[in-house]
């Protein structure tokens, strides 16, 4: 099973993965909105380095954006984030919707969510000048 079955099947759907191919940075909000998202003119998008990139993903992964729910356990989050995170190229950056810094403990999650969600974030990853992927939760309420 691949890494996008894999999430797709842990997270019931929820969260996804999507690679992008030759979308400059600079076009990135062009980008998103030709593959669906919507929102993506007033989207603000903030750097996170690897460390606290990978914990947003654990804290997304394993609970509902809108109520805090539990919907997955911290570990199989974890694992799932370990491994989005492997793949990614060594001249990765990492750029959320959610507040930072996100290690502050403050409810982190967007409500100007790209999806017809009533609420998402995840991480957009840049790779030189290039919108490489994208993991991505959305919950709606």
């Amino acid at each position: 099973m691949n890494f996008e079955e894999k999430l797709k099947k842990k997270t019931g759907g929820r969260a996804f993965f999507y690679s992008f191919q030759n979308v400059p940075w600079a076009t990135r909000y062009e980008g998103l909105r030709e593959a669906g998202f919507i929102n993506s003119d007033i989207l603000t998008l903030s750097e996170v380095k690897f460390k606290d990139a990978e914990k947003l993903l654990i804290d997304v992964l394993s609970t509902d954006l809108c109520y805090e729910n539990e919907v997955m356990s911290k570990l199989s989050a974890r694992e799932l984030a370990k491994e989005f995170m492997a793949f990614q190229d060594k001249q990765a950056r990492f750029f959320t919707n959610s507040n930072v810094p996100y290690s502050n403990g403050e409810n982190a999650w967007s409500f100007t969510p790209i999806t017809g969600a009533t609420i998402d974030t995840g991480l957009m990853v840049k790779v030189g000048k290039q919108l490489d992927s994208m993991l991505w939760v959305a919950d709606i309420d």
